[in-house]
């Protein structure tokens, strides 16, 4: 398997480091989960202003940590154009959240 990371500055290279070292936890999952929950019955639009790309590339780390994974990870990707995480638009932030939901 081989896993190509680029990122745009060093600070963001850290923070990615730093989210996997955290490594997935309970309280990390619930966070996400709870409040996705609540936003789609009540306020789409807040929950897309609310999502960062950290949130994206959390998930997207913690989908890749499952093994069979990497092949749809990266249709994803290709589904929105881009070749990175971090070339996401905040406006798909919310559609690719529930894409990788589904895996």
């Amino acid at each position: 398997m081989v896993i190509t990371l680029s990122f745009e500055d060093y600070k963001e290279m850290v923070e990615f480091a730093k989210t996997l070292l955290a490594g997935p936890t309970e309280e990390k999952v619930q966070t996400k989960e709870e409040p996705k929950k609540e936003d789609s019955t009540e306020k789409p639009e807040t929950k897309q202003t609310d999502l960062t790309i950290e949130d994206v590339r959390a998930l997207f780390v913690e989908k890749n940590n499952a093994k069979g994974n990497t092949a749809k990870l990266k249709a994803i990707l290709t589904e929105f154009e881009v070749g990175k995480v971090t070339d996401l638009e905040e406006k798909d932030f919310e559609a690719v959240m529930q894409k990788l939901e589904e895996l």
